[in-house]
């Protein structure tokens, strides 16, 4: 995606109030995609998305995005 659609997903998100999750067991969205819906006042929660029960809460992914 190039930055103009990105830009454009985040200021649709921001005008009506859509949550952007984090999957921590997908890796996904990018940090890319995540740093620039952070910057434009997105609202970002995290999600284990995790096989295992031990898996819960277990951040890696999310701390580095």
């Amino acid at each position: 995606m190039t930055p103009d659609l990105i830009a454009a997903l985040a200021g649709a998100c921001r005008e009506n109030g859509t949550v952007v999750e984090v999957s921590e067991a997908w890796r996904s969205p990018s940090a890319r995609l995540v740093a620039m819906v952070r910057a434009a006042g997105v609202t970002l929660v995290p999600a284990s998305d995790a096989r295992y029960a031990a898996e819960v809460g277990r951040w890696q992914y999310l701390r580095r995005v």
